[in-house]
């Protein structure tokens, strides 16, 4: 949606219904269960000094499924942080988390991803049992929705900014927003689901003027509420 000249990526996705016997509101929001970057994956087991289908202790998946589906590895978390922070030898990292400052924490991983902070020691050799150990669970991304049912019967829409960036001679990328982006090609099966957010609607008199203002949502949900009143013919 974005034109040539644009800092932003923004685009535009339509999911088919089908007959999941999904409905929806809008001011719902919809969660989207992203799978993580196969670069990023491949990165990660190549510094593990592993194979793909190396077997994890207490997982039932191969270690490149389980990386791909299963656990967060973009945004390390402070598990992860703290036990890296033992072994890496690296004084910066080991200051910032000594002194507990979490505006600092935040302001040295801005940018840096998991690979990044396994990389502070090249020379140190993981154990792939222990590292499985010290990740969260890949969660879903929620997006708010950017259509009206009204509209577009049987279809839910949104409208999602493509979060890239470089550092360090590296590519990065927004885990769902890339995830949309670049792998739910045309026809594409995703999984998704339904956060309604009964607080967040147009107001109940349809003739009541509205005023739209979106500090950190963005377009999207003020798409959806444009198409609900103008399909219910709102007069406000």
């Amino acid at each position: 949606m974005s034109g040539p000249k644009s800092a932003k990526e923004i685009r535009h996705f339509a999911f088919d219904l089908g007959d999941s016997g999904i409905t929806y509101e809008a001011g719902d929001a919809l969660g989207v269960m992203p799978v993580n970057n196969s670069a990023l994956v491949s990165a990660l087991i190549e510094r593990l000094k592993a194979q793909p289908e190396t077997q994890v202790s207490g997982q039932d998946e191969t270690l490149q499924h389980l990386l791909t589906h299963r656990f967060e590895i973009l945004t390390p978390p402070k598990t992860l942080i703290a036990e890296i922070e033992i072994r890496a030898d690296n004084e910066e990292l080991s200051h910032v988390v000594a002194n507990g400052d979490k505006e600092a924490l935040e302001a040295y991983m801005w940018g840096r991803d998991t690979l990044d902070l396994l990389n502070l020691n090249p020379a140190w050799e993981i154990d792939v049992d222990e590292f499985i150990g010290w990740l969260k669970p890949l969660q879903h991304r929620a997006y708010s929705i950017s259509s009206s049912l009204k509209a577009h019967p049987n279809e839910v829409h949104l409208t999602v900014a493509s979060v890239r960036w470089a550092n360090s001679q590296r590519q990065y990328g927004g885990v769902a927003s890339t995830f949309l982006a670049d792998l739910c090609d045309e026809g594409a099966d995703t999984p998704v689901f339904v956060s309604a957010n009964k607080s967040f609607r147009i107001p109940a008199d349809n003739d009541a003027p509205m005023i739209m203002v979106g500090p950190g949502t963005g377009i999207a949900p003020f798409r959806a509420f444009l198409e609900e009143r103008r399909e219910i013919g709102s007069g406000g």
